[in-house]
């Protein structure tokens, strides 16, 4: 399956003629809260239009999802671009549209003209205007994140301002994956959160330069918050607070209220001044809310998903390994269960974190590559396939699908993923580990034996833990495994599992589990701190440090003997230079996933299985849900999510699709028919 073959929800087809809105919409006009349509959204040729990807919707319904919080994150978007569901594909959102330079360092955006706040208030050139200045200032915005900042010079993006529809982003040298990167392209105004607008209307209210600081200093004291940065997003983030207008299809409508058995839900509402509209001139969404359900467990959760409590689709906290328990009661509830893998090939990769130093003995096995071959060769991957994946995933290494532009080839996908256990001894010897004690277990040169020690809450990794666990006792490896958090991002345990969720582009973030550019890097946290912070903290390329083995060559980092990790940062940044899909970029990405493979500092077991928010549950009578998707909590487009006939089950106990079945991912039909 390619890119091609996913569902597309923009719409570049005939613009409507008439242009319509929900029944509640229309109450509102007439009671006078709300202006007439055509006076509270945007020009018909600035609209932005949506395909649904199974019928045109019908208005009404309030839409339930049952999970652990009620943070309602991607359910509801604010960025001037979004992806489609392919995950490749980025389209205009809130803004209009952009286009670079000839020379690729100046980005030039539009706005939509006639757009609005949730509040009524016209979105205009000064919102923008005030998110790229005044929230720039060091209270806000204490650093420049890599992803802003030039990939040669190192100097933080340029805004600037064209007219009152258009503004600018200026490199030094050519940037072209800006939006193609996931992050903060919108509202998250929250201190570090980079945002590229912001209600300037409401926000400054609660700043200590537009209000004073004894003002600021009272509205703290009341709200009870000691800390600036705190208050200042509980103040002002608009997933957090109704009151705080929103540029979103869906707003805030309530967080924290409860239901009649005292549980948390939280509310989202229909924006009346959405810009989004199908092809036929419907103003979205079709719903009219939605209510997330906080449960007080993982398994009451998804137990009320089973009793068909769950309308629309979400993918956390549902198990790969339940997969059976959940088809076995879909009819029951009158759900499907749906599949959206994580294209970028890992789905659970052990981690060696390469600038964990404590005990320098375990540091340098770990930055050895044999060790981490031989770790590697000790693996049955069938069999952790078949018990922790259901026989689903692709035993393979590191690399994404063959269709993605930078897949490195096949001899790549395959290194070092047969499984050897005469290899595995024969390399683990060669490193001077022969010695045994009585129990099969190698020495270390201390004399103590070699114990790797992994640390999780998880369940699952747990399950997943206990063969390799198992695997690894075959080769004189004991791994010994404690409850609680892992914190191997942050440089203080050195296991953890890898997967590969946005990484089937290695631009989409700072790098993520490829490249090292961040301090939560899961095998280069001290590297990553180092390009995050331009230098500043972390560990220095260039500087020797004996305490690291095995010895880096003088112009490596003391923690990359190999060079590769150092590698993997300079040709993301080089590569953010070049065109998404251009030669050089491919070049540049399908080199990065060799290294990632070749070094094996994740080592691989299986891809492409849906285990990690990829399963999904949907009610039958809940329409217009891609069955084909890339990972995500909630989907893409959850603006064309629609009840059948308008009518939903939380206020009509008992509903059930009258047109549609249950149907599961394992079903041989899955994409050719669902209908009763």
């Amino acid at each position: 399956m390619t890119p091609g073959d996913f569902p597309v929800w923009h719409y570049s087809g005939p613009m409507p003629t008439k242009f319509f809105e929900s029944p509640m919409s229309a109450d509102l006009v007439k009671q006078g809260v709300i202006p007439p349509l055509e006076d509270r959204v945007p020009v018909p040729e600035d609209r932005m239009y949506s395909q649904p990807p199974d019928q045109i919707g019908v208005y009404g319904g309030v839409s339930r999802l049952s999970t652990t919080f009620t943070f309602l994150s991607e359910q509801a978007l604010s960025n001037f671009g979004e992806r489609e569901a392919d995950g490749f594909t980025w389209r205009p959102f809130v803004g209009k549209d952009w286009g670079w330079s000839d020379d690729g360092r100046t980005l030039t955006f539009q706005l939509r003209e006639g757009l609005h706040w949730s509040d009524g208030v016209p979105f205009t050139m000064d919102d923008i205007e005030w998110a790229w200045t005044a929230l720039k200032e060091p209270r806000y915005q204490p650093s420049v994140p890599v992803r802003w900042r030039d990939p040669v010079t190192d100097n933080p993006v340029r805004w600037d301002k064209v007219d009152d529809l258009n503004f600018t982003l200026t490199f030094d040298s050519p940037v072209y994956n800006i939006m193609e990167s996931r992050l903060n392209r919108g509202s998250i105004c929250t201190v570090n959160g980079f945002c590229w607008f912001t209600p300037k209307h409401h926000v400054s209210q609660f700043m200590p330069e537009v209000v004073g600081q004894a003002k600021v200093d009272e509205m703290m004291a009341a709200d009870g918050h000691e800390a600036f940065s705190s208050w200042w997003g509980y103040r002002t983030y608009d997933m957090s607070r109704a009151d705080t207008p929103c540029a979103r299809i869906m707003c805030v409508g309530g967080v924290g209220d409860e239901n009649a058995q005292g549980k948390e839900i939280g509310k989202l509402t229909r924006n009346h001044y959405s810009w989004a509209f199908d092809p036929e001139g419907n103003q979205l969404p079709y719903v009219d809310g939605v209510w997330m359900y906080q449960n007080e467990s993982n398994e009451v959760a998804v137990f009320r998903k089973m009793s068909g409590e769950n309308d629309q689709p979400i993918t956390y906290n549902n198990n790969l390994t339940n997969v059976p328990l959940y088809i076995s009661n879909m009819e029951r509830g009158d759900y499907s269960v749906y599949r959206w893998p994580s294209f970028g090939g890992n789905d659970a990769g052990l981690a060696f974190q390469q600038t964990w130093n404590e005990d320098p003995y375990l540091g340098e096995l770990f930055r050895t590559h044999e060790f981490r071959q031989a770790v590697s060769y000790a693996l049955d991957r069938a069999a952790i396939n078949d018990t922790s994946f259901l026989g689903l995933g692709a035993v393979q290494n590191f690399v994404p699908r063959p269709d993605n532009p930078w897949y490195p080839g096949d001899e790549v996908r395959d290194l070092y993923t047969r499984r050897s256990t005469a290899q595995s001894n024969s390399m683990l010897d060669g490193l001077g580990l022969s010695a045994r004690d009585d129990e099969g277990f190698r020495l270390r040169p201390d004399g103590d034996r070699l114990t790797l020690l992994f640390t999780t809450n998880s369940p699952q990794q747990l399950q997943m833990l206990e063969l390799i666990r198992q695997q690894l006792e075959e080769v004189g490896i004991e791994l010994g495994v404690r409850n609680g958090s892992n914190r191997a991002r942050q440089g203080e345990q050195y296991l953890s599992f890898t997967a590969s969720s946005y990484n089937y582009n290695p631009w989409m973030l700072e790098g993520g589990e490829l490249s090292p550019l961040s301090g939560s890097h899961s095998v280069g946290q001290l590297i990553g701190r180092w390009y995050e912070t331009s230098g500043s903290e972390g560990m220095a390329p260039g500087v020797a440090d004996s305490s690291y083995l095995p010895l880096a060559p003088s112009a490596n980092f003391p923690a990359d003997p190999s060079g590769k990790l150092q590698e993997n940062a300079e040709l993301w940044l080089d590569g953010r230079q070049f065109p998404q899909f251009s030669p050089e970029r491919a070049e540049a990405g399908q080199q990065i996933y060799r290294n990632v493979a070749e070094q094996i500092w994740n080592v691989p077991t299986v891809a492409f299985t849906g285990v990690a928010r990829g399963i999904v549950f949907k009610r039958n009578n809940m329409r217009n849900v891609p069955k084909t998707h890339i990972r995500d909590i909630f989907g893409f487009a959850g603006w064309n999510y629609s009840f059948e006939d308008g009518q939903d089950n939380l206020n009509h106990p008992g509903n059930r699709s009258n047109l549609y079945r249950s149907v599961s991912f394992l079903d041989s039909n899955f994409f050719f028919d669902d209908s009763k």
